[in-house]
């Protein structure tokens, strides 16, 4: 019998690995803590691939499956539980899972990991990572034992019949406060042919007074059903907590689907219900115009009416606001009004028109570059004078150069082109042009200046001073200044006219339009 026990003592050595050793081994030995870690998974029966290199450089991703198959698919009875206190582990994310995991192992199990929640999920602590997996697999172990039913006892005169073959009161001490999980060998004698040696007292005499030394085949086989069973309840009351979660989700999405149904509808119906229609404004001037009409033959007949029945007094008459005689003043004025055509708010002022005569007459100039027009305008607001740059009268504009720039000065246009201020001032069409007002595209340079001042114009309205640092523009307005010429520039109300020659077969409309 001593050399039996001390076998089995040899067997229980080489199969058994407690929560302490792994711990040891989790300091020196990766491999040892890998080979205990897969004889725990072997007890869970986990059916999920293992990442051995994942486990061994501390790689949360392989530690995570493991722990949530423990957890919530290898025992029924302990999903029931942590469902029960609000501990669901199933559709969250690694770091809430992790936050639920350590709530579960502080209220459910009493235990303190040796990491913390931030160290578990980085990457490292291989070791500790498996000695604390190994640890919570035999925390779900003893839990799963004492959740599940009781099994049949064995009876008191087995236990008593045991014999010298029965440990010892210590040995049995020494095996009770120890967690271990038989591995499964097919080179082991019958007596050995169980396959989880239980951690409690009880159960280790009860497998030492079966008849054969251990468990029968029929108990395992019944074992099995009964922990597959407890598994798939498990599964089962997951799934069904999550089925009732989505069931209410889509309840939720069907009441939004009914809103949404609800809104359309009341949108169709008031676009239906409400047509848009369409009035041109003189159709509603005349709409508000007869509206004010009849408004006012109404209080014309009531005032009547009040005249023609006696008054008690003088007084009572003189007593009405001055307000209702304006307003009613004001809305006859308006009646009076109606009918009446218009005049046109849009046309052109007299600026505008003369600095638009100018840029018109421009568009007669041959000049490829530059076209410029001016015009002159007298005290009464009259054209004098217009013109724009070209060559001289007489001279063949095909035969001289209209370069702006040439190895010789004389093949350019500047010493033949005449400037469009000095064809106005020789195109008028009065006596002279003192006193006069030019209007020109271009700040004039200072030959146009000389004659400007000779001419006896008083003033100069240019649009553009592009060329206002040259030397030509410098001397023009210190001569102009020297003569007391007055010079500004024009800001124009529109950038753009257009006159389209088609508008005058279309009544109603001008002949051009500015932006």
């Amino acid at each position: 019998m001593g050399e039996e026990l001390e076998a089995g003592t040899t067997r229980s050595h080489e199969i058994i690995f407690t929560i302490s050793s792994l711990n040891m081994l989790s300091s020196g030995d990766v491999q040892g803590c890998l080979r205990g870690l897969e004889s725990l998974l072997r007890a869970v029966r986990y059916p999920g691939h293992v990442d051995h290199s994942g486990i061994s450089k501390g790689d949360p991703s392989a530690f995570l499956p493991i722990v949530s198959f423990t957890l919530t698919s290898f025992s029924s009875p302990l999903a029931e539980q942590l469902l029960a206190a609000g501990l669901d582990l199933t559709g969250k994310t690694d770091l809430r899972f992790t936050d639920t995991l350590y709530k579960v192992l502080r209220d459910i199990f009493q235990y303190k990991p040796v990491l913390t929640k931030q160290q578990f999920l980085q990457w490292g602590f291989s070791q500790r990572k498996i000695s604390v997996v190994c640890d919570i697999i035999n925390l779900v172990l003893q839990k799963h034992k004492q959740l599940k039913k009781p099994r049949g006892r064995c009876p008191g005169s087995q236990r008593d019949g045991i014999g010298e073959a029965h440990p010892t009161q210590t040995d049995l001490d020494t095996v009770s406060k120890r967690a271990f999980v038989v591995n499964h060998t097919d080179h082991l004698s019958t007596d050995s042919s169980h396959r989880v040696t239980s951690p409690s007292h009880h159960d280790e005499v009860c497998s030492n007074s079966s008849p054969e030394g251990g468990i029968t085949e029929g108990q395992e086989d019944q074992e099995d059903i009964v922990l597959h069973s407890s598994e798939v309840d498990g599964r089962l009351s997951a799934m069904e907590a999550q089925l009732e979660s989505v069931l209410s989700r889509l309840d939720g999405l069907r009441m939004m689907e009914k809103r949404l149904e609800q809104l359309e509808r009341r949108r169709n119906s008031d676009q239906n219900g409400g047509e848009v229609i369409t009035i041109c404004s003189k159709s509603w001037d005349n709409l508000m115009s007869r509206l004010l009409l009849l408004e006012t033959k109404l209080e014309l007949s009531n005032a009547q009416v009040n005249a023609a029945s006696p008054c008690p007094s003088s007084s009572t008459f003189s007593s009405k606001p001055d307000s209702s005689k304006e307003d009613l003043k004001d809305r006859l004025e308006s009646i009076t009004s109606i009918g009446i055509t218009k005049k046109r708010e849009d046309y052109l002022e007299w600026p505008d028109y003369f600095m638009a005569v100018a840029f018109l007459s421009a568009q007669r100039s041959k000049d490829p570059s530059s076209q410029v027009g001016a015009c002159i305008v007298n005290e009464e607001n009259k054209i004098v004078g217009i013109g724009y740059n070209g060559m001289p009268n007489g001279c063949d504009d095909d035969l001289l150069p209209w370069s702006r720039s040439a190895d010789d000065k004389l093949n350019t246009k500047y010493p033949y082109v005449c400037h469009a201020e000095l064809n106005a001032i020789m195109n008028k069409n009065s006596a002279d042009v003192k006193g006069c007002t030019m209007y020109v595209a271009l700040f004039p340079c200072n030959e146009c200046a000389k004659l400007i001042i000779q001419a006896g114009i008083k003033e100069v309205v240019f649009l553009s001073d592009k060329y206002h640092d040259s030397l030509e523009m410098t001397a023009s307005r210190r001569l102009l200044s020297m003569a007391g010429i007055h010079y500004r520039q024009f800001i124009p109300k529109m950038t753009k006219i257009v006159i389209d020659f088609n508008s005058i077969n279309h009544p109603g409309l001008s002949n051009g339009s500015a932006e």
